[in-house]
This record gives structure tokens, C-alpha cells and sequence, in this order.
């Protein structure tokens, strides 16, 4: 019998009925189509592995991903806060005539 993190995988797997190595209690393959075959593959292979193991390396996977995330959004922010900044200078220049 699977334990609850197998269970909590094949839940996420069987959103809906895009084929997938996973198989349900009833023997059919399926997965569900909103999720992706990045995640799908990524259950599917820690499912065979350590729960332990697999789980510390998730939320490493997780924290890695979140910081690069915010670094990301970081940089995006302060770009578009740039361009507005230049596009208040270029309408104050043009309305002072310059």
C-alpha cells in the first residue's frame, strides 16, 4: 500500500488523463493535463527513492528555485521602475521646453 507521499503524488498526477508512467490502484496509466511533464517526471522518479532523501532534495529544488524567482523579479522591478523614472525626466523635459 502506497504511503501518503505516494499518494499525494499520484493525486497530482491524476488531475486528469494525459498518459504516464504512474499507474492508479486500478492499473491505468494517467496524469493530470495541468501539470507539467517536468513535475509529472520529477514524482514519477521520486517515487522510487528514499522519501528522506527525495523530500530534503525537494525543498532544496524549492528554495534554490524561490531564491532565483525573486532575483528575477527583483531585477524586473527595478528595470521597469528605471523606465518610468526616464519616461517622467523625457515629459518633464518636454513640457519645460527643452
Amino acid at each position: 500500500m502506497p504511503g501518503i507521499g505516494q499518494a499525494a503524488a499520484r493525486w497530482v498526477l491524476n488531475l486528469g488523463a494525459v498518459p504516464c508512467p504512474v499507474t492508479t490502484k486500478s492499473g491505468k496509466s494517467s496524469a493530470g493535463q495541468a501539470t507539467s511533464h517536468w513535475l509529472k517526471n520529477a514524482l514519477t522518479s521520486a517515487l522510487d527513492r528514499d522519501p528522506v532523501d527525495a523530500c530534503n532534495d525537494a525543498e532544496l529544488l524549492a528554495m534554490v528555485l524561490g531564491h532565483r524567482a525573486d532575483q528575477i523579479t527583483a531585477t524586473a522591478t527595478a528595470t521597469a521602475r528605471a523606465a518610468l523614472d526616464a519616461r517622467d525626466v523625457i515629459k518633464r523635459a518636454q513640457n519645460n521646453g527643452g
